[in-house]
């Protein structure tokens, strides 16, 4: 009896294991409790939250393998304990996992994954991954500051792709969550995942990327150094876009040269109008134009240096104005408007000469000079009675002759008519 109960149950050890197999072979999908490293990444952080709100942050985390990974139990945790998300699900081939903060209102037309609370700080945030196993699965490093994304315009934080250690500025506004990365184009899923060398996707990201032009034309216009009042509020830089069309400045630098030197990154969105100024403010740049002397270099993303600007010592409450004759200081500030500087045109000097009379050297030159005046008056007086005498005698002569004339015709006639 007790040799067939042991066959027995022999027979259902035998049934039970091929029941598992048959559920296992025949299982609808493939689960891997564990994985390696990069076989799962944190692929996109909204770090900065969005346009709605900066409370609306949110994770995303991609599957680099052709199988479904369980995630359950897996850790996703900030250094500094906030936040720390224990998951739960599983994660698709080649798919992603969404992570909201607070709800599943974040992203719009998104169904999130898992809700988590605790922020991500603005300043930057050092994040590992953990499988059950407590192995380090992929992390981040961002402890001095996020290595990408955008506050301002709310643009996130994505892997350049999903098996690179590289990040860049999403060029999508809103992000790219639970699609394909805003540069990256995934090629079809192959049998075996293979590990592309790093320093090979940077030269095919290189290859791929236009060569980007930058526009000519934009110069400094007009400085002010030594303002009227505290230079640390008002000091002043003016670019000039010289071009038929408008110019995108994000990334273009300005930098100085004396003193403690600074470099003002112009941030994204800074646009300068077709033949328009724009004017930043020392409380912007932290340049500080020193009042003796400095330079200024307005530099390209390229690191090409487009303009320098150079003057000495500058002059209280007068700006350093570019016109059609080159750089000139004048009193009229006019930042954001043209350069209307007249150049001051000296007139004429009226030479006047005093003479002291009281000094020996100068009598003698007004006696002299007495002596000339009478000498010539005097010659002339006496030319001009020359001249009467010379005319009366003429006159006495003419009048002379005249009556004699007609005397001699009287007794001509006379004499004529006794003969008669």
């Amino acid at each position: 009896m007790h040799i067939i109960l042991l066959d027995l149950n022999k027979n259902m050890q035998k049934n039970l294991l091929f029941f598992i197999l048959v559920f296992i072979l025949f299982s609808s999908k493939e689960i891997i409790l564990a994985s390696d490293q990069l076989n799962v990444v944190i692929n996109e952080i909204a770090w900065m939250g969005t346009n709605t709100s900066y409370n609306d942050e949110w994770i995303e985390i991609y599957n680099n393998t052709n199988s479904s990974i369980d995630l359950n139990d897996w850790i996703l945790k900030a250094i500094d304990g906030t936040p720390e998300i224990i998951l739960s699900g599983t994660i698709q081939p080649n798919g992603f996992y969404i992570l909201e903060r607070t709800d599943d209102t974040t992203i719009p037309n998104i169904t999130a994954d898992q809700i988590y609370t605790g922020a991500l700080s603005n300043k930057g945030e050092y994040l590992q991954l953990f499988d059950t196993q407590n192995n380090l699965i992929d992390e981040i490093n961002c402890t001095d500051g996020w290595l990408a994304g955008d506050n301002k315009t709310k643009q996130t934080m994505e892997r350049v792709n999903p098996t690179s250690l590289n990040w860049q500025t999403s060029k999508n506004s809103l992000g790219t969550p639970r699609t394909i990365n805003s540069i990256f184009t995934q090629q079809e899923p192959q049998q075996e995942q293979e590990s592309i060398p790093e320093s090979k996707l940077i030269q095919e990201l290189e290859e791929q990327t236009e060569k980007i032009t930058y526009p000519l034309n934009i110069v400094f216009s007009e400085i002010l150094p030594s303002p009227d009042g505290p230079d640390s509020e008002n000091e002043f830089i003016e670019i000039l876009n010289n071009n038929d069309f408008d110019v995108d400045l994000s990334d273009w630098k300005i930098k100085d040269s004396v003193g403690s030197i600074t470099t003002y990154v112009f941030p994204k969105n800074s646009i300068i109008k077709s033949k328009d100024y724009l004017v930043v403010l020392r409380p912007e740049t932290e340049i500080t134009l020193n009042n003796d002397a400095d330079s200024l270099h307005l530099i390209q993303p390229d690191s090409t240096t487009i303009d320098t600007l150079s003057y000495e010592k500058a002059p209280r409450a007068q700006s350093y104005n570019l016109t059609s004759s080159g750089w000139f200081w004048s009193e009229k500030l006019t930042p954001e408007n043209d350069n209307t500087i007249e150049q001051e045109k000296e007139e004429p000097k009226k030479l006047i000469i005093k003479e002291s009379t009281n000094k020996p050297e100068n009598k003698e030159i007004l006696k002299d000079s007495g002596k000339m005046i009478a000498s010539l008056v005097k010659q002339t007086t006496k030319t001009n009675n020359q001249f009467l005498k010379v005319f009366s005698i003429a006159f006495i002569f003419a009048v002379f002759s005249s009556i004699t004339i007609l005397m001699l015709k009287k007794v001509v006639k006379k004499s004529l008519d006794s003969t008669n």
